[in-house]
């Protein structure tokens, strides 16, 4: 299949990318991306856009969706947050455009062109860039995807597009300012991972009282307090027993 051009992707996914403005507890604001995974409004963004937060609005060409107050799950370790909108005070004739999400980037290579839509700050209207996957980098607990498209900052959580089938295929995590073409996003895999940790009928967390689920501690947590559960357990019935040997 031949790559879509960049005007024929945009014109297919902008509706379903937002600017998420972002009221922070401390009485500051920020700003990042979002976009649209679910017709009932379920929207992904990096966690970090959504640390202190207390509030947040999807902001689009002068169309303002409330979002709820809080979260649905949170991955600290690859960055990505899952919220919802509050279609009850969204306008009535808004009704939700998901993009196609990618079911796995395994079989992805390097040279692989991609694009990156995204609300940075400062700019009224989305950004779209174009690059290449230029690594994928991984190690036993994470992949990252490294590609070379334009980013700034305001982009956190921009969906990265297969420019062929305009599938999000990651979620741009990070750039380095010395360099704005050398970004990161987490592959499409960990959203998944996510979305089943929240389950079929999520719970909504408050932002201030709910902290981010870890994609790899968790797991290791669970398994380090059971094992500590067994070792106090020999530990405590190996002492009773010599006790009553002694007496």
């Amino acid at each position: 299949m031949a790559a879509l051009s960049g005007q024929e992707l945009s014109r297919q996914v902008e509706p379903s990318v937002f600017r998420l403005s972002v009221q922070l507890k401390n009485g500051q604001s920020a700003s990042g991306t979002g976009f649209v995974i679910s017709e009932t409004g379920l929207v992904v963004t990096n966690n970090h856009v959504i640390e202190g937060a207390v509030e947040v609005q999807a902001e689009q060409n002068g169309l303002v969706i409330p979002m709820k107050r809080g979260f649905y799950a949170r991955d600290s370790d690859h960055d990505l947050a899952l919220l919802q909108m509050d279609l009850e005070r969204a306008p009535k004739d808004y009704k939700p455009k998901p993009v196609e999400v990618a079911p796995s980037t395994l079989d992805l290579d390097r040279g692989v062109e991609v694009y990156v839509l995204g609300h940075p700050e400062g700019v009224r209207h989305a950004e779209l860039n174009r690059g290449y996957i230029t690594a994928i980098e991984s190690d036993p607990e994470k992949r990252r995807l490294r590609f070379d498209a334009s980013i700034h900052g305001g982009s956190s959580g921009s969906p990265l597009f297969h420019s062929v089938d305009a599938n999000v295929i990651g979620v741009v995590t990070s750039y380095y300012t010395e360099a704005s073409k050398l970004a990161y996003a987490t592959p499409i895999e960990y959203l998944h991972k996510l979305q089943e940790l929240a389950g079929p009928n999520p719970t909504l967390k408050n932002f201030s009282v709910a902290p981010a689920y870890s994609g790899s501690d968790g797991p290791n947590i669970i398994i380090n307090l059971i094992l500590s559960f067994v070792f106090f357990s020999i530990a405590f019935f190996g002492v009773r027993r010599l006790m009553r040997l002694s007496e």
